[in-house]
């Protein structure tokens, strides 16, 4: 996808911001209009530094010219913060919510789970793995598992974590999702894993969603975007689930600006929302 100028900014007249912003949608599609100014700011100024550019104005040149520090510079964007059942008292509260959404998707087709900007895969572990103990002969489910980045996706696929992964991750939580594969190493347990799949798509560009999910985990991932970019993905993913399907989102995440009739709360605490309908 090339997303050009799709989200007006403020920063749109500022000459190394769009030399900046139009070379990263060149080489990877990023669309940097859709980011905070903060966020684009501090990546710029940790990457001029490291390559010894004067300031911005340098910095965007260079990428101009470098389809590599382009991607780098996407890559950067993409804060890559994930692990097994992250904020526990979200799962818990899905080991009560998956088996009511399982009860209104009884027949072949089964539950859709969607984990967005799933990284190296913990999260869509996570979550099948919260469906097998809320029920221990589950009906038919699948997690889907998404990113943009194809090296921590290649992670995700292959299911294999270090002990560092997993630090702090108390005992049956652990024994839910992983398996020893030998020191300083766990494999995702076969059962969780066969239902669990991982593909390439983008948060800013809805034709790449799956579609009539029942619920989407979109955890922290917001936080990046600027406020109308936020409402835009929200309309978005909502025309993704399916009619009372679940949206997760993280702790500091809001639905404010979005139509009201779209959700309502099952868990504002939580940040944990049902679609109507």
């Amino acid at each position: 996808m090339s997303p050009g100028r799709r989200f007006p900014h403020p920063w749109d007249e500022l000459p190394w911001f769009t030399t900046l912003a139009d070379a990263v949608a060149r080489a990877g599609g990023l669309d940097l209009r859709a980011y905070k100014e903060s966020a684009v700011v501090r990546r710029v100024r940790a990457r001029a530094k490291a390559l010894g550019e004067a300031d911005a104005e340098a910095y965007a040149r260079r990428v101009a010219h470098d389809p590599a520090e382009a991607r780098r510079f996407a890559r950067s964007l993409s804060v890559a913060v994930s692990g097994f059942f992250r904020d526990p008292a979200v799962f818990q509260a899905l080991g009560r919510l998956l088996p009511e959404l399982a009860a209104q998707r009884e027949g072949p087709r089964g539950l859709r789970l969607w984990s967005v900007g799933c990284s190296k895969g913990q999260e869509a572990y996570s979550l099948a793995a919260t469906m097998l103990q809320a029920r221990p002969e589950p009906p038919p489910f699948r997690v889907l598992g998404t990113d943009r980045d194809e090296r921590a996706l290649a992670r995700a696929r292959e299911g294999v974590y270090g002990d560092r992964d997993v630090e702090g991750l108390p005992t049956d939580l652990r024994a839910r999702v992983l398996e020893r594969a030998g020191a300083g190493r766990w494999r995702v347990r076969a059962e969780v894993r066969e239902r669990v799949e991982f593909r390439t798509a983008d948060l800013l560009d809805p034709a790449s969603y799956p579609e009539r999910v029942d619920l989407i985990a979109c955890r922290n991932v917001l936080i990046y975007l600027r406020r109308p970019v936020q409402v835009w993905v929200l309309e978005h993913l909502a025309s993704a689930l399916a009619p009372g399907g679940a949206l997760v989102l993280g702790t500091s995440e809001t639905l404010l600006g979005l139509r009201p009739e779209l959700f309502v709360p099952w868990d504002a605490r939580l940040r944990i929302y049902r679609k109507r309908g």
